[in-house]
């Protein structure tokens, strides 16, 4: 059954995409105007994790990725929500867009089925870990909050056992000072690195291209980003409501 809600929420997807594309967003004044035009746009919601270097290379399971919650994710999660029977009232849609487009939010899923267990443990709850964003003129760019999600995980795999955590890491999407982008339209890409136990890895995703746009969101990568709803993430995001007011 779930499978089939899931088809039509995908297929209703293509629908929700083609309109987003051709409507215009509502009209934004002043600086904030120049900001979101000219600030960063990933062309992919999802990232797989790579691993760039270490001890541990599989400190992480192949099934840890990370999702850029901008626009596109959360007018996904909102179309999955109604189709589902919920109600989204428009405060509620409203906080929900000004939060997409004022702060990047990335969720990271990470699992971990590692030898030494209590490092596993730890991974995927960024114990030991330090996290940034890395841009290619060099700057690393640490969160101004990040939540640990709960509950943890577990599951047995043979004589060891997989962690799972889906942690959000919340950067501003311009610098509160100069008032300007945090990472410029003009980058190539951003990375979400994590770094610690004797390892690097990162998360990685490429700009958009303004002459062929295409949603952030493919049907293949639709129940990934659904496995977390609308309301469960804005419920947890309400939780670092101080950095939202």
């Amino acid at each position: 059954m779930k499978r089939v809600i899931l088809g039509s929420i995908v297929l209703a997807l293509a629908t929700a995409f083609s309109s987003c594309q051709t409507r215009k967003p509502p009209e934004e004044k002043g600086d904030q105007e120049t900001v979101q035009q000219t600030g960063f746009t990933p062309g992919a919601a999802i990232s797989r994790l790579h691993f760039d270097g270490g001890s541990y290379p599989d400190l992480f399971a192949s099934s840890t990725y990370a999702v850029w919650v901008d626009e596109a994710v959360t007018s996904l999660r909102r179309e999955a929500a109604v189709q589902a029977g919920e109600t989204v009232g428009a405060e509620e849609e409203a906080e929900a867009v000004r939060i997409a487009r004022e702060y990047v939010i990335v969720e990271c899923h990470l699992d971990s089925v590692f030898s030494d267990m209590s490092i596993g443990y730890d991974a995927v709850g960024f114990r030991g870990l330090q996290v940034y964003l890395s841009t290619p003129d060099g700057r690393k760019i640490a969160p101004i909050q990040t939540l640990i999600g709960t509950p943890l995980k577990t599951e047995p795999r043979e004589a060891l056992k997989l962690f799972g955590r889906t942690n959000l890491v919340v950067f501003p999407k311009h610098d509160l000072w100069l008032g300007v982008p945090l990472v410029g339209k003009d980058a190539p890409s951003v990375r979400l690195v994590l770094e610690g136990h004797q390892s690097v890895f990162y998360f990685e995703w490429p700009t958009g291209v303004p002459a062929a746009p295409t949603p952030t969101v493919s049907a293949g990568e639709a129940a990934e980003v659904l496995k977390v709803g609308f309301r469960e993430f804005h419920e947890r995001v309400r939780q670092l409501a101080h950095i939202f007011g």
